[in-house]
């Protein structure tokens, strides 16, 4: 059981600011904080008998102590995925790029959302394309 004493450095209180909930902690402990990361996944298939490039752009959310542990987490999360595919050859899937990542304001109560996936697209160019390429065309850094 904690004493009083050993409780009242690890409260936090929280003051309102504007339209954005800022905590401040009293202890020098640092806590997770919920981050949506928006992310961007390139496909690769060999053999390719059609000229096409897919990628996927998804939205995931992150419990982390700050953003460079979001990306870390992102990274470890998301390994390479390779699969047979319907050519008879393979299909890689790869994290391309952290496209953003955003501190949420609001508090996520459980633990099981972490690296959720909340917003998926596919996006097929009829051309091999670059990352970067479909980054600027379609503004996926905005």
């Amino acid at each position: 059981m904690y004493s009083l004493q050993d409780v009242i450095p690890m409260l936090s209180c929280y003051t309102h600011t504007g339209n954005y909930l800022k905590r401040h902690e009293r202890s020098g402990m640092t806590y997770a904080k919920d981050y949506s990361a928006k992310l961007l996944f390139e496909s690769i298939s060999t053999p390719s008998s059609i000229p096409d490039k897919i990628f996927e752009e998804r939205i995931v959310l992150v419990k982390a102590k700050n953003r460079r542990k979001v990306k870390e987490k992102v990274e470890q999360g998301f390994p390479d995925e390779t699969y047979d595919n319907a050519e008879g050859g393979q299909t890689n899937i790869r994290l391309a790029a952290i496209l953003d990542i955003f501190e949420l304001v609001d508090h996520l109560e459980t633990e099981s959302l972490h690296l959720s996936e909340v917003y998926s697209r596919h996006i097929i160019f009829d051309k091999e394309t670059s990352v970067q390429e479909a980054i600027e065309a379609y503004s996926l850094d905005k």
